[in-house]
């Protein structure tokens, strides 16, 4: 059975090897016309979807591609599996050689502007005018009493910047293509162009999508996927070969496709690389999901939103992000710059405790409320003054008001349960006390606090231990420090944006045997 299966196999691939083979010997001459449209009749396409582009093992040709990158294949080795593996793939390479050369027709259109003897293209032009501006189709028109209208606003409305809109249709690549895309699409979809650009004309001057220039660089776009190839490539489309006029019709899909992308981005003209930049990553997306008709190549384009489109960005971003910080050079940047970092969060600590704040202190006997008091750091961050205040008043009282301690004078810092005034039934409050050494009379042996805020509670914890030579470790400081380190370095890595950091040192080479040389001017 799967000699026979084989056999099969074997005469379908050489058929399609045939094939390309003659459409190549066809080049540049009327037969390459002939064959193309032999191969575009719908019979000859359906046959082609049907026994061999639907048929294709993308899988297999993935497996077999992965192993033919990583070592010698041996064809007198293969086992069956592996067998039909490169068979699949073989398969794959010949339908993309012929969808590279029925694609290649399209090429001296994209190579070639209008001539000056063309009377086509001005019909054209004229023609998609026409079915945009026509009576019934409710877009307004300047001078509309008037027998002739304004051709120039008629093709600013389209998106053209010129008054002679053949003059941007010489630009090569993409050339003609574009005229007879746009072409194709208000003759074949007229409902549809007339729609897109009356949806144009109703919206904000500032926030018109340039259906003329985005057509044109839209044409340039789906063109790259006509390029000649490398051999052995496998880039396969399979809706290529579901329609008679493929690359006109992805065109159509397309330029609705951007215009809603527009509209979701409420992009002005300033924004016209990114909303291209935008489709593109949408058409790449879709296309990788080889979608076998044109309904499945929309429906995957409308998927693709603008909003998923960023959200891609950013996690590739950060996933690039990611590994370059894994760099040994990067690791070791970031502990060199990480104790600069950490001095820097201190003196914040530091600045907000000699600044000041206030606090409450726990009332004396049941019953009685919390009194306010203030404590500030002194600037040579020896002493620590503390005290009750008023509570209407808001200014940082006198210092000879208050009382200090020495700092080198406390012994150890009490925190949350620990402290003998936590009240759990006191929710949003953080509770810390000092405990001092000082063998004064009016000085407390316990100095309760609680802060109603849990920042203002961390700061203040991490620099009472920087004050009294602990260390700074709370949750808060060390986002902070981290928070701080990854800014500093991105800043440190701009200059080498787009520059590939190496995994290992590079190899200094060796010093030159003399240095009997020089440079002369």
């Amino acid at each position: 059975m799967y000699s026979y299966v084989h056999q099969n196999a074997e005469i379908k691939r050489e058929a399609l090897t045939l094939l390309v083979l003659l459409f190549k010997a066809a080049e540049g001459t009327e037969r390459e016309k002939n064959i193309f449209a032999k191969l575009s009749e719908r019979d000859s396409r359906k046959i082609i979807m049907d026994h061999v582009v639907s048929r294709i093992d993308y899988r297999s040709v993935d497996a077999y591609e992965s192993k033919k990158a990583s070592e010698s294949s041996d064809k007198s080795a293969e086992n069956d599996k592996e067998k039909q593996q490169r068979y699949e793939y073989d398969v794959c390479c010949l339908m993309q050689q012929l969808q590279h050369l029925m694609l290649n027709l399209q090429r001296h259109k994209l190579l070639r502007g209008v001539l000056l003897d063309d009377t086509d293209a001005p019909k054209k032009v004229r023609e998609f005018c026409d079915v945009a501006f026509e009576p019934d189709s409710k877009i307004p028109v300047v001078n509309s009493g008037s027998s002739s209208r304004d051709k120039k606003d008629e093709f600013r409305k389209l998106g053209f910047t010129t008054e002679n809109p053949l003059n941007e249709f010489n630009e090569v690549p993409p050339g003609c293509l574009a005229l007879d895309c746009i072409h194709y699409f208000c003759s074949k979809r007229k409902d549809e162009f007339v729609k897109l650009v009356l949806e144009n004309c109703y919206r904000a001057d500032s926030h018109e999508c340039p259906i003329g220039r985005a057509s044109i660089e839209l044409t340039k776009l789906l063109a790259v996927v006509g390029e000649p190839v490398v051999e052995d490539c496998t880039d396969l489309h399979p809706i290529f070969f579901s329609h008679d006029y493929p690359f006109e019709e992805i065109f159509c899909i397309c330029i609705n496709i951007l215009d809603k992308t527009w509209k979701e981005m409420k992009a002005t003209a300033e924004d016209f690389t990114k909303v291209m930049s935008v489709v593109k990553e949408q058409i790449v997306r879709t296309l990788q999901l080889k979608p076998p008709n044109l309904d499945k190549f929309e429906d995957g384009l409308k998927k693709h939103t603008y909003k998923d489109i960023i959200e891609h960005w950013q996690k590739e971003r950060e996933l690039t992000e990611e590994e370059e910080m894994k760099a040994p050079q990067i690791v070791a940047l970031r502990e060199e710059l990480r104790k600069e970092v950490s001095e820097v969060v201190q003196q914040q600590r530091l600045k907000m405790m000699e600044r000041g704040c206030r606090f409450r202190c726990p009332a004396k006997g049941r019953g009685n409320k919390d009194k306010p008091c203030y404590l500030i750091l002194s600037v040579n961050h020896k002493f620590l003054h503390y005290g009750e205040v008023d509570e209407k008043v808001t200014e940082i009282p006198p210092l000879d008001k208050l009382q200090k301690i020495n700092v080198a004078e406390i012994k150890s810092l009490t925190l949350g349960k620990d402290c003998a005034h936590f009240n759990p039934r006191r929710k949003g409050h953080y509770y810390f006390s000092l405990v001092t050494d000082s063998n004064k009379p009016d000085s407390h042996k316990t100095i309760d606090i609680i802060a109603t805020d849990e920042k203002t509670y961390n700061c203040w914890i991490d620099g009472i231990k920087i004050v009294t030579k602990g260390k700074m470790n709370s949750q808060a400081a060390e986002a902070d420090i981290e928070m701080l380190l990854e800014m500093e370095l991105k800043l440190q890595l701009l200059d080498l944006d787009g520059v590939t950091i190496p995994t290992c040192p590079l190899v200094v080479p060796p010093l030159p045997s003399n240095y009997n040389f020089c440079y002369s001017l």
